[in-house]
């Protein structure tokens, strides 16, 4: 058995962009996460069942990314800032449908918002297809929307009466759209080994154009 002691976890050094080093932009240098997660299933008939799942994320200490750089107007420059306390609360609802014929109807569907001023919405479709016992094909989409963080500015647009700044585009508004199919091959007796074999494809739509 090895013991784990603080020090361990204790960071004493801030990484900050290569210009930015000779100031200490913050007097701490943790980030502590508390969640409770709860969830709660209900049979709804003999074809369907709904979920719901609630989620409560409290943080506190180093909320932003040091080193990374915000541009101001008047062309200086500062380390990431963000407040130092966030609370973050999702809310999920899930309900599946059985078809009948080895046909699934999968539905999902998210609600997040936390104190920066985000919120999203996620909603996920997948069909899980039994074409016998041991092989299933998943068809799926999934789309996403998010409001984004209200100290989000694009490049040189703060000035210097602004307390908190993000130039992180994963903290901006935007949509996404996935879709993809999976082949899934459940074990066979005579493997020994494995559980089970899966394939996935999938593509991938950001709003700006990315796609993979």
């Amino acid at each position: 058995m090895r013991l784990i002691n603080v020090e361990i976890f204790y960071f004493k050094t801030m990484v900050y962009p290569i210009e930015l080093r000779d100031s200490s932009w913050f007097n701490i240098s943790y980030r502590n996460t508390l969640t409770f997660s709860g969830k709660h299933s209900f049979i709804t008939s003999l074809r369907s069942k709904l979920g719901l799942m609630l989620d409560v994320t409290m943080q506190k200490g180093v909320l932003s990314t040091p080193f990374h750089r915000s541009y101001f107007s008047d062309g200086s420059l500062r380390v990431e800032k963000s407040p130092l306390h966030r609370l973050k609360i999702p809310l999920s609802i899930q309900y599946n449908y059985f078809l009948g014929g080895g046909l699934l109807l999968k539905n999902y569907f998210r609600y997040s918002w936390d104190s920066f001023g985000i919120s999203s919405c996620t909603y996920r479709l997948q069909i899980p297809i039994k074409l016998n016992y041991w092989i299933w094909v998943k068809p799926f989409l999934r789309l996403y929307n998010q409001k984004g963080a209200i100290y989000f500015k694009p490049y040189a647009q703060y000035n210097s009466s602004n307390e908190f700044y993000t130039s992180d585009y994963d903290l901006v508004e935007f949509w996404t759209f996935n879709y993809g199919l999976s082949l899934r091959l459940k074990k066979k007796a005579k493997w020994k080994t494995l559980n089970c074999l899966e394939w996935l494809i999938e593509r991938y739509n950001w709003e700006d154009g990315l796609s993979f």
